[in-house]
């Protein structure tokens, strides 16, 4: 069952809030710890049918501990805010901003 349009905006606003507390702690946190805060970010995305931002959350997942990734990690983080922050029937401008995520992070 898919979430009424204002539960999904009070959901993309709470996730919005918590990628931005990882944008924010990243730097001193260990990886194991960035990798779990991403793993609930794309856990929530994909529960409740925020499919773009749980594939874009999905590949920052796969880069962590590769080199650089944490410089690349918080401009992408910054972009995911963005998306999350789009309004549900905006889906062309939050299409646009996830696939400009995944070019960057591919």
């Amino acid at each position: 069952m898919k979430p009424q349009p204002d539960g999904l905006l009070i959901i993309q606003g709470r996730l919005a809030q918590a990628i931005d507390r990882l944008h924010a702690d990243a730097p001193r946190m260990s990886d194991k710890v960035v990798g779990r805060a991403l793993a609930a970010i794309e856990r929530q995305a994909t529960e409740h049918g925020l499919g773009p931002l749980a594939a874009v959350t999905r590949r920052g997942m796969y880069r962590v501990q590769s080199p650089g990734w944490r410089t690349a990690l918080a401009c992408h983080l910054e972009r995911m805010e963005d998306a999350c922050r789009c309004r549900p029937r905006d889906e062309a401008g939050t299409a646009a901003i996830m696939a400009s995520i995944a070019v960057r992070l591919a």
